[in-house]
């Protein structure tokens, strides 16, 4: 029997270039720029937009988001690929940049539920924060498979090596904030510990984040690089007067991958939220 006319690929991906929320001075909804959904048959589909500029707070000279999901003739796969970009990026004269990407392909086997995952393409091209240039060091291969010709034999959250990469990314976050005198950032102690847990029963997150929260939050960016205001914390800017910078956070449970690029957690003057570089992709075979 021909398994092409039994197997059925429902497909996911989601995009959207920024949006999010003020709570002061004002109150107010940055409106969602180039939104995107990809139709459960796959399909291809683009959006754009310019010159937007939101109150003083925040503006990007131009958007796209794209998705796109479509059969493999030559192995019978089914692949999807979702994208957003913005270009020329400020936000409260703090963080700029010319470009930033994010990019998740995903190949679902013919034979299987668990796919090969890529983020080439994902960048950040003259990133600043306060005038100063940053340099984020991206590992494109975080989730890769032990044998990159294969399809994983399990998904990510469930690879003992995925989650000690995990395991180190927050070992380092803590090392660096116990590394540092000042009670200015030992404050933060108690936030990183609620944030980024390493729980006693499980030095490799495993068990815990597995069967505790079904998901992993972690971050392609395993460190910045250059000088800046503020203090790293990994891929996390603290930012005095301003708030938290959090770097190509990306989200995982069973089937899916969420790749947020810059995402603000804003402090006093403005105090909000922003996303930016938002993509989502997973699809699910049946049966």
């Amino acid at each position: 029997m021909d398994d092409k006319a039994t197997r059925t690929h429902f497909y996911h991906a989601d995009a959207s270039a920024i949006g999010g929320r003020i709570e002061r001075p004002f109150e107010q909804v940055v409106p969602v720029q180039a939104p995107l959904s990809l139709p459960a048959v796959g399909g291809y589909a683009t959006a754009r937009s310019e010159d937007f500029r939101f109150q003083g707070i925040l503006s990007f000279q131009a958007a796209q988001t794209q998705v796109a999901g479509s059969l493999n003739e030559r192995n019978g796969s089914w692949t999807t690929v979702v994208s957003t970009a913005l270009e020329g990026l400020n936000i409260l004269n703090v963080v700029t940049a010319d470009r930033v990407v994010a990019q998740i392909s995903t190949e679902h086997p013919r034979q299987g539920y668990t796919p090969k995952v890529s983020f080439v393409g994902t960048q950040f091209v003259n990133l600043r924060i306060g005038g100063r240039k940053i340099e984020p060091v991206i590992d494109l291969g975080f989730c890769d498979p032990d044998d990159a010709n294969e399809y994983p034999k399990q998904p990510c959250i469930q690879n003992p090596a995925f989650l000690k990469k995990v395991g180190e990314l927050h070992r380092r976050m803590r090392s660096e904030q116990e590394g540092t005198a000042s009670p200015v950032w030992s404050r933060y102690r108690d936030w990183l510990q609620l944030r980024y847990p390493l729980p006693q029963s499980d030095p490799n997150l495993g068990e815990a984040l597995n069967q505790e929260r079904g998901m992993v939050l972690c971050s392609l960016v395993q460190k910045i690089e250059g000088d800046c205001p503020g203090k790293s914390f990994g891929h996390v800017l603290v930012i005095p007067d301003f708030g938290k910078v959090f770097l190509g956070e990306l989200l995982l449970d069973h089937n899916s991958f969420h790749l947020i690029m810059v995402r603000l957690e804003l402090g006093c003057p403005v105090q909000g939220v922003i996303g930016g570089g938002d993509t989502r992709t997973n699809g699910s075979t049946y049966p």
